[in-house]
């Protein structure tokens, strides 16, 4: 097996960081409602272990990985994350919980798109491509 280009490896770091931002989202919208979110909260870190799994997957060079990455974390869930602001405008928030919340997503957002371009660089091409 061919040595995980640096570009590879910079998509799984910007991968890792999106889901760690997608956890640390989750906590500051569970912590406030615990009773009522610890179900959905407990099924959506379940759902950020599997991923991040996957991420892992990719210095093995599956392609599949990545095509899966791309269409559940590159599309869809950069879309739910954007989507509603672009649909509804940008509100800034009053409350300091609504600011951190807001840095937490940018962040997650700019990893999601750095990771995606990372992802499909050159390099990461020729090493997703079969032999």
């Amino acid at each position: 097996m061919p040595k995980t280009p640096e570009a590879v490896r910079t998509s799984i770091l910007l991968w890792l960081i999106a889901i760690g931002a997608g956890v640390v989202e989750t906590l500051l919208n569970v912590l406030p409602s615990l009773q009522d979110l610890l179900l959905p909260g407990a099924i959506r870190m379940l759902v950020y272990a599997a991923l991040a799994t996957l991420v892992l997957q990719l210095s093995h060079g599956r392609n599949w990985v990545r095509i899966a990455l791309a269409v559940l974390l590159g599309g869809v869930g950069l879309l739910s994350m954007v989507g509603p602001a672009l649909a509804g405008g940008i509100e800034l928030p009053a409350e300091p919980s609504g600011w951190v919340f807001l840095v937490v997503r940018v962040a997650h957002v700019l990893a999601v798109v750095g990771a995606m371009i990372a992802m499909f660089r050159p390099a990461a091409n020729r090493f997703f491509s079969p032999a």
